[in-house]
């Protein structure tokens, strides 16, 4: 049971579709169901499209009470709680800071109903379940920016994930316990936070982990750029992060790859033509919905004034280079079927806003326009490939966790599922390090 959850008013009080008399229901039904149709429920009546209601606010302390009582869904409900706080802008916009005081209305009332949370979430971030605890330092990095505990609590717990030995750690939350660090600290513009954040991430931007270093560059950028985060930030905007737990919860609209290019184009001290090299290396690879933040990201750093007025004459060498690979990214649409956000964000830019007025402004691709062939890459000796049980040659470094499963499970090993890659790694490399003495 919810306590005092009839004591709510939920007849005078509306959502999207009128009056929310249904939202008790829906709250009971989420404590007890393992369908998520029940979720998709509410995000629907009193979080339609991001637009929140008199009702919203007051289904806040109830959801994290759901949360706290070991249902199914835990973490999709409290990164739902999150939502209801912000709305759909903080997907867009990635990991920039909220300012609280802009927002009014309904919309506050979430977010501090959801601020008052902050207590009951960071006690989560010791929860045995780790989907439940990226979930929990996502949620604490959103609400807890005004709340004086939360960052040395998310400190306290990045040095536990860090110090997890290999056979414990879990690259993805330790990524996540990374993202959230450095979104705290920026909140506060504290000296003494930021030096806690280069304490922990600094030696992690050459992890052998690729979600682990991306997570301390993201943390570092808007703090302290450097060329090693550089590095790190432009391998991943040219190779997502194959990261799905945290993907999830921190990256649903804004891809590692996206975020990337959003920070190397805002933090970077790199040259135009850097920028657009990035760029032009990663767009082809983006997927309808994660062209336009790169894009935009890009643009507005190549041109802050916008393109409005200016001809292609005007444009210099990387910029047409940047614009011709962007005429066939995905991010027009597929099928044939216009995406009016993309549409929008480049009428917003000043460029023509369809596909076929954005060929025709850019014109045919000249030579010199195309991006440089890159020199030949030196043979480099490939790394020693280890043999499984019957003599076959395999690249351990190189395999996914699937494929390390079943090259463990070839060597007999037990125990598999619940082991990070690494573990895994690390399990089958002791086991033929065996077999060879």
């Amino acid at each position: 049971m919810l306590e005092g959850l009839d004591a709510v008013p939920w007849g005078s009080l509306r959502h999207a579709y009128g009056a929310a008399g249904d939202v008790p229901g829906l709250l009971q039904e989420l404590l007890s169901s393992p369908d998520v149709k029940v979720l998709q429920a509410l995000y629907a009546n009193i979080y339609h499209q991001g637009t929140r209601y008199s009702a919203s606010s007051r289904a806040v302390p109830f959801l994290m009470d759901i949360v706290e009582q070991r249902t199914t869904h835990r973490a999709a409900v409290l990164v739902y709680l999150v939502d209801l706080a912000h709305g759909y802008t903080h997907l867009d916009e990635g990991f920039a800071v909220k300012m609280v005081e802009a927002l009014e209305g309904p919309e506050l009332d979430c977010f501090l109903a959801a601020e008052a949370c902050v207590p009951r979430v960071l006690r989560l971030l010791s929860d045995s379940d780790a989907g439940l605890r990226i979930a929990a330092a996502f949620a604490a990095a959103w609400i807890g920016t005004r709340r004086p505990e939360a960052f040395p609590e998310i400190e306290k717990y990045a040095h536990r994930c860090v110090l997890d030995d290999d056979d414990r750690r879990d690259e993805e939350e330790l990524c996540g316990a990374l993202l959230a660090l450095g979104m705290l600290a920026r909140a506060e513009g504290d000296d003494s936070r930021t030096d806690a954040v280069k304490k922990v991430c600094v030696p992690l931007l050459s992890d052998c982990e690729q979600v682990v270093r991306v997570g301390a560059a993201i943390a570092l950028a808007p703090l302290e750029w450097s060329d090693a985060v550089a590095s790190v930030l432009k391998e991943a905007a040219k190779d997502d992060v194959d990261c799905s737990g945290v993907t999830k919860v921190w990256f649903r609209n804004m891809s590692g790859a996206q975020t990337a290019m959003a920070l190397i184009a805002e933090y970077g001290k790199g040259t135009p033509e850097t920028l657009t090299d990035v760029f032009c290396e990663s767009i082809s690879e983006a997927g309808t919905w994660e062209c336009q933040s790169m894009v935009t990201s890009l643009l507005r750093s190549l041109r802050p004034g916008g393109y409005a007025g200016v001809c292609r004459d005007e444009l210099c060498a990387h910029e047409l280079r940047a614009l011709h690979a962007m005429a066939d990214c995905k991010g027009w649409g597929v099928g044939g079927m216009l995406n009016g956000n993309f549409s929008l964000a480049m009428g917003g830019l000043g460029l023509p806003n369809t596909a076929d007025a954005f060929a025709e402004y850019l014109g045919p691709q000249k030579e010199a326009q195309r991006a440089p062939k890159k020199p030949t890459a030196k043979a480099v000796p490939q790394p020693k490939r280890q043999r499984d049980e019957d003599g076959e040659e395999e690249d351990i470094a190189s395999m996914t966790k699937p494929l390390l499963i079943e090259a463990a499970k070839r060597r007999k090993l037990a125990g598999l599922s619940k082991l990070t890659v690494s573990a895994l790694k690390k399990k089958i490399r002791d086991h033929d390090r065996k077999k060879t003495k």
